[in-house]
């Protein structure tokens, strides 16, 4: 029986699919240290509820970004 407190690694392709984006994509973010995770060998595993917080904080970073007026 699976523990309650062990979070459900999921691959990059099922990170990418609830997210509507590519696989290649969330590898980059990953590659690039937007979001977290770890590799397995050649293949990525990702926490999905880090992910998920970790794209909201991205989402308001860039929110704020296009709210500013250049001068």
């Amino acid at each position: 029986m699976k523990s309650a407190s062990a979070p459900a690694f999921l691959k990059a392709s099922q990170i990418a699919e609830k997210y509507g984006v590519t696989a290649r994509h969330i590898t980059q973010l990953a590659n690039d240290g937007h979001i977290p995770g770890f590799r397995v060998g050649t293949t990525w595993r990702f926490d999905p509820a880090e992910v998920h917080q970790a794209l909201k904080e991205v989402k308001a970073v860039t929110r704020k970004r296009s709210n500013t007026v250049e001068l």
